[in-house]
């Protein structure tokens, strides 16, 4: 009894932890502007870590594609000198379903978790290119000159 008690549990958790969940596209990257060059360059360059792969289609768009065995996922990546926007593109096997009679879209719960992972990381290496791209700082006014 406990066994098949304790199989039934397992089985649950495992459909609770894979369930489809509404797609929520994560919230535009914001920051100080940089180039595009720079910001088309840093993007290939913040996500290749996890896997994505990315082929520009068009000025300011990029598709990023994560392949893994049985399934994929796609995002479309629009950019700006100061904004990155996510957008889902398509999927295979990542359980999407389009919005029907007032129900939004769901998909895999993991589309979720990889692109706020994929917004982090671009987040992370914008604010790192800014930070190294910065004039060393100024000594302050009140800075005395050394005495000899």
């Amino acid at each position: 009894m406990k066994k098949t008690l304790f199989g039934l549990l397992l089985a649950f958790s495992t459909l609770v932890a894979h369930a489809d969940v509404p797609l929520v596209e994560q919230a535009p990257i914001e920051f100080d502007p940089v180039t595009v060059e720079a910001v088309a360059k840093l993007i290939p360059a913040a996500i290749a870590g996890r896997g994505w792969v990315t082929r520009h289609t068009g000025p300011g768009h990029m598709e990023a594609k994560l392949d893994r065995t049985k399934l994929w996922v796609a995002v479309d990546i629009a950019y700006t000198d100061h904004s990155v926007t996510i957008t889902y593109a398509g999927s295979e096997n990542f359980d999407y379903r389009e919005a029907m009679a007032g129900q939004p879209a769901k998909i895999h719960s993991k589309y979720i978790n990889w692109t706020r992972n994929m917004a982090a990381d671009i987040r992370k290496a914008i604010l790192t290119y800014q930070a190294s791209a910065l004039p060393p700082p100024t000594p302050a006014a009140t800075t005395k000159p050394l005495e000899q």
